[in-house]
């Protein structure tokens, strides 16, 4: 028996929904991930910087220390921020508004 043209577009229609779940669900892992790196940066330039302190040498290398790990952070974090929005369909010059 042949399937129409319903039973078709149901599963298309399905196969789309499965797919973008599976995109959010990957999405969301990777947003953990990214989440759990800057917890293990700020928890490591912490110590590192305790540690320096406590070890009574140079402020200037604690300092660079704290430096390198904000740097780090404010990078992965931007990183993330850029990486999760979805880019605008520009295939036709009709989609491109110019800000109006």
């Amino acid at each position: 028996m042949a399937k129409g043209k319903k039973g078709t577009r149901r599963e298309q229609r399905e196969q789309r929904k499965a797919e973008r779940e599976a995109q959010e669900a990957a999405l969301k892992e990777a947003a953990i991930r990214r989440n759990r790196l800057l917890a293990v940066i700020v928890v490591l330039t912490i110590a590192a910087g305790a540690g320096i302190h406590f070890a009574e040498l140079p402020s200037a290398l604690l300092g660079i220390t704290l430096l390198v790990g904000a740097g780090l952070f404010l990078a992965i974090s931007l990183g993330g921020l850029g990486g999760s929005v979805k880019p605008r369909d520009r295939s036709k010059s009709g989609n491109i508004d110019y800000g109006r």
